[in-house]
């Protein structure tokens, strides 16, 4: 994941729950992602997935986790996303 990852924004759908949370997780613990984005269509749940996520970054890392709104299911709200 550290080569994968490395200075990349990264968008992870799904990301308050399951396994989106999972991979926020994941590369939140690595440290190494340029920005992480949180899609999620519930706002409440995303910033909270958001500061759970903080709190694995390493010390001194520089990765940016920022939240955003998008519902699959809805056209609009995938085009306001992008």
């Amino acid at each position: 994941w550290k080569d994968l990852a490395t200075n990349l924004t990264i968008v992870i759908t799904g990301a308050n729950s399951g396994l989106g949370f999972a991979t926020v997780q994941h590369l939140a613990r690595a440290g190494t992602s340029k920005t992480i984005v949180l899609a999620c269509r519930n706002t409440t749940k995303c910033n909270d997935a958001r500061d759970k996520g903080a709190t694995l970054l390493p010390h001194g890392s520089s990765t940016q986790l920022v939240t955003a709104i998008l519902d699959l299911s809805s056209r609009s709200s995938i085009e306001q996303f992008s």
